[in-house]
């Protein structure tokens, strides 16, 4: 995306919710999803690691890349794990 648009300043990573980015996102709080690997992890450790595919991708192709963690959707039993495991240079919009 970086380098078909060079201009594009970063991104905006929705990890939950109505953005269907891992197998956590579709899935009610206190059920695990479908998917037989993501059934044996955390929200966190899935969110986190998400994170960190966009943001190693992102930088690679734009060092300067800005990405932005929103953090709609994220529950309070798991998402001060996230704040406290975001990749290097990743910020955090919260609501």
């Amino acid at each position: 995306m970086f380098r078909k648009v060079p201009e594009l300043g970063g991104l905006f990573c929705i990890t939950m919710s109505e953005n269907l980015t891992n197998c956590f996102s579709g899935t009610a709080q206190g059920k695990l999803p479908s998917c037989p690997l993501c059934a044996k992890r955390s929200r966190a450790d899935v969110v986190v690691e998400v994170l960190q595919a966009l943001a190693s991708g992102a930088h690679r192709a734009k060092p300067a890349a800005e990405v932005i963690a929103y953090s709609w959707g994220w529950l309070p039993d798991w998402d001060e794990e996230i704040v406290s495991r975001l990749p290097p240079g990743v910020k955090l919009l919260m609501v």
